[in-house]
């Protein structure tokens, strides 16, 4: 499969083909360059905004990964949270999310978040997003 590169909302954007849901239709996506590698330091949690989504991208144990940035208990920016271990706890309510899978580890949260496929290369952090 080619991949050609568009620019959308002044990000790079690299077509990947659909993603086939059991439950449901083909969903398009792409990658879009969310963050340069060297703005994500060991240990932490960086908010970004990529067209409608709002994403939280971390680097535990020198993985990258991310999530909505978006508690599902009660709006709040996941990224302003504490990040323990592979977990981040939401700064409102105190919920607490695995960050590889995104479920639930403590209430008052009962919802997991979604989480998004990464790719680190040439300096850049990629995120995979329905586009």
């Amino acid at each position: 499969m080619s991949v050609s590169p568009t620019e959308i909302d002044g990000l790079s954007s690299f077509s990947s083909g659909a993603v086939t849901d059991l439950a449901g239709p083909e969903v398009a996506v792409a990658w879009y360059i969310a963050a340069r590698s060297s703005d994500l330091e060991e240990g932490s949690v960086l908010g970004v905004r990529i067209n409608e989504f709002k994403i939280a991208i971390y680097r535990i144990e020198g993985k990258v990964y991310a999530t909505s940035d978006v508690c599902t208990h009660s709006y709040a920016l996941l990224s302003e949270g504490y990040l323990d271990g592979d977990c981040i706890e939401c700064p409102l309510h105190q919920a607490l999310f695995h960050v590889p899978s995104g479920d639930v580890r403590s209430p008052p949260a009962c919802e997991s978040i979604s989480t998004y496929r990464t790719k680190e290369s040439a300096g850049d952090i990629s995120v995979e997003l329905p586009s």
